[in-house]
């Protein structure tokens, strides 16, 4: 979940997020879940983490649109113009190629599973924007401003 964050200013002042992920499936995980797996009796083990769904970034859209109530569009770019936006923010070539790479191996599928780990291991519901809908509202409502702390 937390990963969307990236996206809060133009969320914030345009109601879009523009990326390259085409109609390819994810399946985001919130942080504080994860956690639940680190502590006391976990170590040594291997866990295959999602989360609860795999989604477009089409239905990311909708779902933060239900979250901070305002209309959030998710905004399909080629590939070389969201690198380009990415090197624009400042980051270096090896990032943005990693980042072109990582919506190459979306593309074919690759991070659309879905698993019931954390419901299983931790007995936790994993609704991440449900759960962190307060949090979400207040992080992405506030034009040019961003808030962890909400």
């Amino acid at each position: 979940m937390q990963v969307y964050l990236r996206f809060q200013a133009t969320i914030a002042s345009q109601g879009k997020f523009y990326a390259a992920s085409k109609d390819s499936r994810v399946s985001p995980v919130d942080v504080r879940d994860i956690a639940a797996l680190t502590g006391t009796g976990h170590e040594g083990k291997k866990y295959v983490i999602t989360g609860p769904e795999a989604l477009t970034y089409f239905d990311v859209a909708d779902k933060l649109s239900a979250a901070i109530c305002k209309k959030v569009s998710y905004v399909d770019v080629p590939l070389e113009a969201a690198k380009q936006a990415i090197l624009d923010t400042g980051a270096p070539a090896w990032f943005a190629e990693g980042q072109a790479e990582q919506f190459r191996f979306r593309w074919q599928g690759n991070q659309s599973r879905v698993t019931s780990t954390i419901a299983d291991v931790a007995g936790k519901k994993t609704d991440i924007f449900r759960r962190l809908r307060a949090r979400v509202r207040l992080v992405f409502s506030r034009r040019g401003k961003f808030r962890t702390g909400a």
